[in-house]
């Protein structure tokens, strides 16, 4: 049962238990009262009367695709994802990135060329290290025979 409170700090009360969270904030209920916690920004904007309700007393409005049924609006609306560099959702639809896989492999495959063939790469300097001590026996070994 809900009892007449305060309106709470970041918030409109349109009178009754009706609450609507401002925009970077995001409204659930404890117990008899309305809890508002900050929102990741970009998430969650101000609320208006027509917005989605888990709760028939508190209003929460989301950004980008963001489904405001979820927590803090951290979910996407069916048939969405989070995209990637961005705080807003693309539709699954978008999501579609032909290029990633070849570019990955040519990248994998310039970058084990590189190690292979970098004067500096510690797989060639131990190579070259290893041939100098070769070099270094065999001509001891003529320089003993010689004597």
């Amino acid at each position: 049962m809900w009892e007449c409170q305060a309106c709470p700090v970041r918030a409109q009360c349109k009178g009754g238990c009706l609450v609507l969270s401002q925009a970077g904030y995001f409204g659930t209920r404890a117990g008899s009262s309305v809890v508002l916690d900050a929102c990741p920004q970009g998430y969650c904007a101000e609320a208006k009367l027509d917005d989605y309700t888990q709760h028939r007393c508190v209003r929460n409005a989301c950004i980008g695709g963001r489904d405001s049924s979820s927590r803090l609006c951290g979910a996407c609306i069916a048939g969405s994802s989070s995209s990637l560099g961005s705080v807003h959702c693309s539709l699954n639809t978008n999501c579609t990135a032909l290029w990633f896989w070849p570019v990955t492999v040519l990248g994998a495959i310039v970058f084990a060329l590189w190690l292979l063939f970098d004067p500096r790469s510690t797989f060639f300097v131990a190579q070259k290290s290893r041939r100098g001590a070769l070099a270094q026996n065999r001509r001891t070994q003529r320089c003993r025979t010689r004597q």
